[in-house]
């Protein structure tokens, strides 16, 4: 027991002097000032637009801005020849300061988080829209038109009844479109009418207002946008452009140490500067080489499950 409590005491002193360590301003402006420069080249930069999967509250698809790429090329060219924007000096501070900017996007991201929650609770509309099991996608879309055509051409078979002539049409024009039916509900409707005994449960609704926890962790919208920017869309490339750049500020922390460069030339396994580990360069290009591709098949998160089940 007292070896458990000796590495609790061990810990905690450890973790103290992390954080009286830690550098919090220059940290913040680190992680605020590459965030907004991402924001900021992610608007304008050129883009395609693709038609995704998921549509709004409004049954209209949505259009997504796609320059991953683009943003992943410029952000590198502003990283190593523009010192303007990142000095070179500052070029390793995401790997010195590496907990501090840990601490600051994680409280970026409640301060973000936050604002998004009071958005979404006073936004009724978007509040109800978000109470449903899953989003609309394009494919509930198609199977409401299917069903509006064929009520339609089954009508112009029918022969109508004497007397009925111009009132008919007009009735049968005038009725409303079939309601959207979630894929989920259909399957069970006909598993019940064909007397199965077993069902797929429904996937769990956003709780009721006043889980307030839960709608802060779940979210209270589905697809939020900022400035026309799609928040999901924008913090995948956001994260694969920030792990590239802590990356290379490893590399530039490792050829600027003076104790790689005094082990290098003492001990021959290195050429001091200008020059990393093997293991290093082995990081950075199996890294560099997923984010690549990541980035070129970006389209492919705009159809994910999690853009219409996830809020």
């Amino acid at each position: 027991m007292s070896r458990f409590f000796d590495r609790i005491r061990c810990n905690y002193a450890m973790y103290r002097a992390m954080f009286a360590n830690m550098d919090i301003p220059t940290a913040s402006r680190l992680v605020f000032g590459v965030y907004s420069a991402l924001l900021v080249l992610h608007i304008m930069l050129p883009a395609r637009l693709v038609q995704g999967y998921c549509c709004d509250s409004r049954g209209k698809p949505l259009l997504y801005r796609l320059n991953g790429i683009i943003v992943y090329i410029f952000t590198l060219y502003l990283f190593y020849q523009k010192d303007w924007f990142l000095p070179s000096i500052a070029r390793a501070g995401l790997y010195r300061h590496f907990q501090a900017c840990a601490v600051c996007a994680c409280l970026l991201g409640l301060i973000v988080s936050s604002w998004f929650y009071m958005r979404g609770c006073a936004n009724a509309a978007e509040q109800a829209y978000s109470a449903r099991n899953r989003c609309i996608t394009v494919d509930m879309l198609g199977s409401a038109r299917t069903a509006t055509a064929r009520s339609s051409s089954s009508g112009a078979k029918g022969r109508s009844p004497p007397g009925a002539g111009a009132g008919a049409h007009k009735a049968a024009s005038s009725a409303p479109a079939p309601a959207l039916t979630p894929p989920s509900s259909r399957s069970r409707s006909r598993s019940r009418s064909r007397g199965r005994s077993r069902s797929r449960p429904p996937p769990p609704a956003v709780p009721a207002g006043s889980d307030r926890g839960s709608l802060f962790f779940l979210g209270c919208e589905f697809n939020p946008r900022v400035l026309n920017v799609d928040v999901k869309m924008f913090l995948y490339l956001a994260g694969a452009v920030l792990l590239q750049l802590n990356l290379l500020s490893a590399v530039e922390a490792q050829l600027a140490s003076p104790a790689y460069v005094q082990y290098a030339n003492g001990q021959g396994h290195g050429q001091g500067h200008g020059h990393i580990s093997l293991a290093l360069k082995t990081y950075v290009g199996c890294f560099s080489w997923f984010l690549i591709e990541y980035l070129l098949g970006e389209q492919v998160g705009t159809a994910g499950m999690s853009r219409c089940m996830v809020r």
